[in-house]
């Protein structure tokens, strides 16, 4: 007769289901959302040493996406090392970012103004007042190269902005990255919202 596989590996702890805890709207995208990508590839600043891109946006009913591509390259192995080190600056102040930290940040239709700078808001808050840019995952790595640093990183802004210029900002002082902004049309990714496909909900006729 088989077993099952409770059978065989039993369980362990007492038995009761964790506590469910909502993810606040502000927080993330939906959990039961397929966003829309849009291809952007706008290179948002650069210098002979660096360069940052937007690569995408990815669109929810409530928000949205930005995935930002930053390239450090010609570097010596003590920076390549300082620059990993200095991406979680979290708990300094404005005056207390190291020089390696690259700064992001946008600008929203009617002047809203969000960035990385102070790290991810607090877990156990269930309302906050919009613009939010969280650091949503990404990775960073050398490609087996010393001299060479690239990052790539997914950020959540939140609440879905109005149609209108989104102006996206950088600057990585230590690259010699100067403060640079570029604009891309918001309009096209809040059209996209409206194509999200929920996981659950039946199509319409």
């Amino acid at each position: 007769m088989s077993s099952s596989f409770v059978q065989i590996f039993g369980g362990s702890g007492d038995g009761e289901a964790p506590e469910e805890h909502e993810q606040p709207i502000w927080l993330g995208p939906p959990e039961d959302e397929l966003g829309v990508a849009t291809p952007l590839n706008v290179v948002v600043g650069r210098s002979e040493r660096a360069a940052v891109a937007v690569t995408q946006a990815t669109s929810f009913t409530n928000g949205l996406t930005l995935s930002f591509r930053g390239q450090a390259r010609e570097l010596d192995r003590r920076t390549a090392q300082t620059l990993f080190h200095e991406q979680h600056p979290f708990g300094l102040g404005e005056e207390d970012l190291p020089d390696g930290f690259l700064r992001l940040g946008v600008e929203l239709p009617g002047g809203a103004k969000a960035s990385n700078i102070g790290g991810r808001p607090p877990f156990g808050a269930d309302e906050r007042e919009g613009p939010v840019f969280i650091h949503r995952g990404g990775s960073s790595g050398g490609h087996g190269r010393h001299d060479h640093v690239t990052m790539n990183h997914d950020y959540w802004i939140w609440p879905l902005p109005e149609p209108g210029t989104i102006r996206i900002s950088c600057e990585w002082p230590l690259l010699g990255l100067s403060l640079s902004t570029v604009e891309i049309d918001g309009a096209e990714l809040v059209a996209a919202a409206a194509r999200v496909t929920s996981l659950w909900d039946a199509p319409s006729d």
